[in-house]
């Protein structure tokens, strides 16, 4: 079962179930990692409100801040699946 976040409380999170498309990189390439919202096509829109989502309307949208902790104290990581490629 999935619960709010309490606010203040640093937390982690690993997120491990995602749909991954190929793209060949070239070598010394970066990537570059994004978060924010996710409000697109096929994607169930979060008012932020704690309560059910498929529940949820504009009249219940809240603003949210995310903070992302990254320093000595507070590691973060980013693991990449790699396949060689022909």
């Amino acid at each position: 079962m999935r619960r709010a976040a309490t606010p203040g409380r640093i937390e982690r999170y690993t997120f491990d179930s995602f749909t991954f498309t190929a793209r060949r990189i070239a070598k010394g390439h970066r990537l570059r990692l994004a978060i924010g919202p996710a409000d697109g096509p096929g994607v169930q829109k979060n008012y932020n409100s704690g309560g059910d989502v498929s529940d949820e309307t504009a009249r219940d949208a809240r603003t949210v801040t995310v903070t992302l902790y990254h320093d000595d104290g507070h590691p973060s990581a980013l693991f990449v699946p790699i396949a060689k490629g022909n």
